[in-house]
């Protein structure tokens, strides 16, 4: 998603960082302008991390997908 965001305008608020094991969880806001539509949107995520022998493996994200459409959509 990066490219589609306008550069230099992001903001991420790391809140929380959970460690259980291989299992990571990161709790963040995360602010950006989508370049399609010169739109600003804030949005709550979770990432959830799978780490096995020091490398992630898998990531999950969680965020508010319907604030992201209206932020890449000009209606």
């Amino acid at each position: 998603m990066w490219p589609h965001f306008a550069h230099g305008m992001s903001k991420v608020a790391l809140e929380r960082v959970i460690v259980d094991g291989g299992d990571v969880v990161l709790l963040a806001v995360w602010t950006h302008t989508a370049v399609a539509t010169g739109k600003e949107f804030t949005t709550p995520a979770a990432m959830h991390l799978v780490v096995e022998d020091g490398r992630i493996v898998r990531m999950h994200l969680y965020e508010d997908t319907l604030t992201v459409d209206k932020a890449f959509n000009a209606g």
